[in-house]
């Protein structure tokens, strides 16, 4: 269906235009405080109720949900305090309430479900002594706000929190009255969308949310792609003398086989423009640069292999033994090792940097499961594994919502999920 007939036939049914996201994610930090919160138009209430799956993306004072008044007494709270509690707060009689019960780990999913019979967490009880007396901020200023809370009397005080949240829904006497859903609207602006009122709500922070997109309709996630040594995929990510030191490249990856002893991805000569991973005769490596030998064997397990030049630190997790077999804190780098060369990152291979019109060298054998690509610590790829519309195996980037085909020859094999 072409877009126009889309837009035409959500006209005549009377459905909002906005494309489905994962998350919306807040970029919220201690230097940039109020980039981006959500209004809900809910005042505090004890007879509220509220589940959120969320991802925390900080310690120290971050705010996932909230609101109250200037008297302090209808105070509805969720916060991450530090990294070994939570504060949590049901109407001011209640003190500040710090809990940790193995709930509290950054990067991870967690379902929140809380009202005045108590706060779980993926559908645990963490807490069940809240205020049971009634209060009600219908007459008063300041709403509840999620990635954050009004700290006074309006909006305008803002105290607030680095998080993805993924939905939103809250029950007012056990009616529901928001059900949020991240989304892209009409315009591609990142919002939330109430499925109840049919409205949307946008950030009344400075800066747009970051998202996810979700696997189109009609296509299949697989496990991993498999190439022969024929096949490759071209991220469209440049590294160049600009951005080398600000780039962050994961790749979780099951390597079957080299060509001449190399079995890289990225791009890079040995001692030129090189930014890779991979192994070498058996040897892990990196390259920020140049290339580097860590000294230590690739054991033929799937592993995630992390350079981290932003942050100085390259890792290798063997996901079956679940250990590190390499954890640098410390880059050996050549500043002089890139020129102004464009330079594509490839996978289940690498680039030449001396060939930079376009010609690729030893693409190996291997499974990749997924990949990661940074800069300046903000996700600008995420590569999943999946078979396209007409079954054609490919990567998906759920950031840009683009389909990467196989730029060699040959086809990819691909492994299905296990339910």
């Amino acid at each position: 269906m072409s877009n126009f007939r889309r837009r035409l036939m959500s006209v005549l049914q009377n459905k909002p235009l906005y494309t489905e996201l994962e998350y919306l994610e807040s970029t919220n930090t201690t230097s940039s405080p109020i980039n981006n919160w959500i209004d809900t138009g809910v005042k505090s209430s004890s007879d509220l109720k509220f589940e959120i799956e969320y991802e925390a993306l900080r310690y120290s004072d971050n705010v996932l949900f909230g609101g109250r008044d200037v008297h302090y007494s209808t105070q509805i709270v969720f916060n991450y305090y530090s990294e070994s509690k939570f504060l949590i707060r049901w109407k001011v009689e209640n003190p500040n309430l710090y809990l940790y019960d193995g709930y509290g780990e950054l990067n991870k999913k967690y379902k929140l479900n809380m009202s005045r019979e108590g706060l779980y967490i993926n559908d645990n009880l963490i807490y069940n002594k809240f205020d049971q007396r009634t209060f009600d901020a219908s007459d008063l200023p300041g709403n509840i706000t999620l990635f954050a809370f009004n700290n006074l009397t309006t909006n305008s005080n803002i105290v607030t929190g680095q998080h993805k949240i993924y939905y939103c829904k809250i029950w007012k006497n056990d009616e529901l009255i928001r059900d949020f859903i991240p989304v892209l609207d009409s315009k591609n602006v990142p919002c939330m969308y109430d499925k109840v009122e049919k409205k949307f709500y946008y950030n009344q922070g400075m800066e747009d949310f970051l998202y996810k997109r979700k696997i189109p309709d009609g296509v299949t996630e697989i496990e991993y792609l498999e190439s022969t040594g024929s096949e490759y995929i071209d991220t469209g990510y440049i590294v160049n003398v600009n951005n080398y030191d600000k780039t962050r490249f994961v790749v979780d990856t099951n390597i079957l086989g080299s060509v001449s002893g190399y079995a890289f991805n990225g791009i890079g000569n040995a001692s030129i423009n090189a930014f890779l991973v991979g192994e070498r005769l058996n040897d892990i490596k990196y390259g920020v640069g140049n290339e580097i030998s860590t000294s230590i064997n690739y054991n033929n397990n799937r592993v995630i292999f992390d350079l981290d030049a932003k942050n100085n630190k390259y890792t290798v997790f063997d996901t079956v033994t679940e250990e590190y077999l390499v954890n640098l804190n410390k880059l050996v780098t050549n500043n002089k090792g890139f020129d102004e060369t464009q330079s594509l990152l490839i996978l289940f291979g690498y680039l030449r940097a001396s060939f930079p019109t376009g010609e690729y060298q030893r693409l190996h054998k291997a499974q990749i499961y997924n990949c990661k690509i940074y800069e300046e610590e903000k996700l600008v790829r995420e590569f999943v594994p999946v078979l396209d519309k007409n079954k054609i195996p490919c990567m998906y980037d759920k950031i840009e919502g683009k389909f990467y085909y196989n730029e060699g020859n040959g086809q990819f094999q691909y492994g299905l999920k296990v339910v």
